[in-house]
């Protein structure tokens, strides 16, 4: 089986991101975490059971992965957007 797991919304920063996100949909985003291996963060939101945002940026702290980021987050720029879909499966 396949199902929607997330959607990702790319932003330059994610106090950027994170503002733009909360107005636009008028709910608080949960804190999320950091990603090491790729050198990005993250905030969420729940969409229900099994499904959320996920509104990621690259981490100034963080150091650069030695391949690309996920997300083409290395080419990114513009205004905080979706991104991409991320599915789940049972069966690959």
């Amino acid at each position: 089986m396949i199902a929607l797991d997330h959607i990702a919304i790319a932003a330059r920063s994610l106090e950027e991101g994170t503002a733009a996100l909360e107005q636009a949909l008028g709910l608080p985003l949960e804190p999320g975490g950091h990603h090491a291996q790729m050198g990005t963060h993250n905030r969420l939101l729940s969409m229900g059971p099994g499904e959320y945002l996920e509104l990621i940026a690259i981490d100034p702290e963080g150091r650069a992965p030695d391949r690309p980021r996920w997300f083409d987050l290395d080419a990114f720029a513009g205004e905080t957007r979706p991104q991409c879909w991320i599915l789940r499966t049972d069966d690959i």
